[in-house]
């Protein structure tokens, strides 16, 4: 049997929290995602064409915010790190370069201390995204 085809659609990354405004806040206002579907617990936001990310408080979640890294490809890394400096964003660190010298990128942290990251391709770009 032939495994599925999970290519074709969208994926969501689920980070939780037990203050659901709190980091509703940060991810819509601050980084200025939409939210596309609210399931009350629940808030699935858009972070690209193809990636959603899924902030919730449910009761017995998993806890812990090590290992999880959620990345922000974008064009213009400066702009980028600017605009969410200006927006209160303390990111951990200057602007790096990464992977043998093809990645700039900032890391910083989203208020329940789940690790972010703006990052830009300098050599091939995003060839591989829609």
């Amino acid at each position: 049997m032939n495994p599925p085809d999970l290519t074709g659609g969208r994926t969501i990354t689920f980070l939780y929290t037990d203050d659901l405004p709190r980091l509703s806040r940060f991810y819509e206002e601050v980084l200025g995602l939409a939210c596309v579907v609210d399931q009350g617990r629940c808030r699935i936001l858009r972070a690209s064409p193809t990636a959603l990310i899924g902030i919730c408080d449910i009761p017995g979640r998993p806890r812990g915010t090590d290992g999880v890294l959620v990345s922000f490809a974008v064009e213009d890394l400066d702009a980028a790190h600017a605009a969410l400096s200006a927006r209160g964003v303390r990111f951990e660190g200057p602007v790096s370069l990464g992977m043998g010298g093809t990645v700039r990128s900032a890391f910083f942290r989203d208020p329940e201390g789940y690790r972010l990251e703006i990052q830009s391709f300098l050599q091939d770009g995003l060839p591989w995204l829609p």
